[in-house]
């Protein structure tokens, strides 16, 4: 969020176990950060998000915890 706010990009910030009810519709990149637990629902709606063309990225523990799953 503080490298965001610093180039004065727009973004919504969405807790992980709220992520599956979160409309994506309006939404071009996620960023998951740091060890990104996130529950099942979640991936889900995460790999959805990738197949329509949407842009994840990951950092530290996410790429296991996300983009492995």
């Amino acid at each position: 969020a503080h490298a965001l706010r610093t180039f004065g990009l727009p973004y919504t910030r969405v807790n992980a176990k709220k992520l599956s009810e979160t409309n994506l519709n309006n939404t071009k990149i996620i960023v998951v950060n740091c060890e990104g637990h996130l529950p099942m629902e979640a991936i889900l709606q995460l790999r959805r998000f990738v197949a329509m063309g949407g842009y994840l990225l990951t950092t530290d523990w996410a790429l296991q915890n996300v983009v492995d799953k």
